[in-house]
């Protein structure tokens, strides 16, 4: 049996449903698209987006058209989105990131994404689950006509991963990797990125680790840099609130 430890905190980190009404989810530009600028330029006017998604953090796009583009992408070349996901940093997610790397250790990591991802990106949802001995980070939409989405969560399972690698100052290799989707055809570039087994065609989209593994120090752990940034993205994630409503 599996607990679930990302509850939400009343006033702050409350889980975010699909807005009601005719508002439109959003994810900021922070510093996600700059890494990615050479595989994304050619096809931006094809999606309704411009130059400005690369200078701009705080430029708003729409996550279907963010969607859009990776599939355009991923046209070329299917793995792409998995090979994008090893080469993410924590800080292309803007303050968040920041205060990722300034947690005590993987287990608190793990819960800012979860509690502060709406800040970032809308209508996605990052939870942790633990058994006796295991970790389970799992990652979906909350929307569901969300349209098209294999490669963004080909490309968030692994930066997740990715994340938790740069944290601790050393790769950790998941216990096993799942994924919703149908094994695809470049299936060895997902073995290349986990180094573990991953399953397709499951329940949801999940890294397993040892529960162990939660108790890794991040190695830019600072506190009183983490309650700073904290108390930002709270603030923030109040204004993401307001807006939906």
């Amino acid at each position: 049996p599996f607990t679930a430890i990302t509850t939400p905190i009343p006033g702050a980190c409350g889980m975010i449903g699909p807005a009601a009404g005719p508002t439109m989810s959003t994810i900021f530009s922070e510093k996600l698209f700059v890494r990615f600028a050479a595989e994304f330029r050619p096809h931006l006017s094809a999606v309704g987006l411009d130059e400005s998604i690369f200078t701009a953090p705080d430029i708003e796009i729409p996550i279907e058209a963010c969607s859009q583009l990776l599939e355009r992408v991923a046209e070329d070349d299917p793995s792409i989105a998995v090979r994008m996901g090893q080469r993410m940093e924590p800080a292309d997610l803007g303050v968040l990131g920041h205060a990722m790397l300034a947690s005590r250790d993987v287990r608190q990591l793990l819960e800012t994404l979860s509690c502060f991802i709406h800040v970032v990106v809308q209508d996605k949802e990052i939870r942790l689950d633990l058994s006796r001995d295991h970790a389970v980070v799992s990652y979906r939409f909350v929307a569901q006509d969300a349209g098209p989405y294999r490669r963004d969560v080909e490309y968030s399972v692994c930066a997740i991963a990715k994340c938790i690698n740069v944290a601790v100052g050393r790769t950790i290799r998941p216990l096993c990797v799942e994924y919703e989707h149908a094994r695809p055809d470049y299936a060895k570039a997902y073995s290349a990125a986990f180094d573990c087994p991953v399953r397709f065609g499951r329940g949801g989209n999940r890294l397993h680790y040892e529960r162990s593994t939660l108790e890794l120090p991040v190695a830019s752990r600072d506190s009183r840099l983490y309650q700073a940034l904290r108390f930002f993205l709270e603030d923030k994630l109040k204004s993401r609130r307001q807006d939906d409503d």
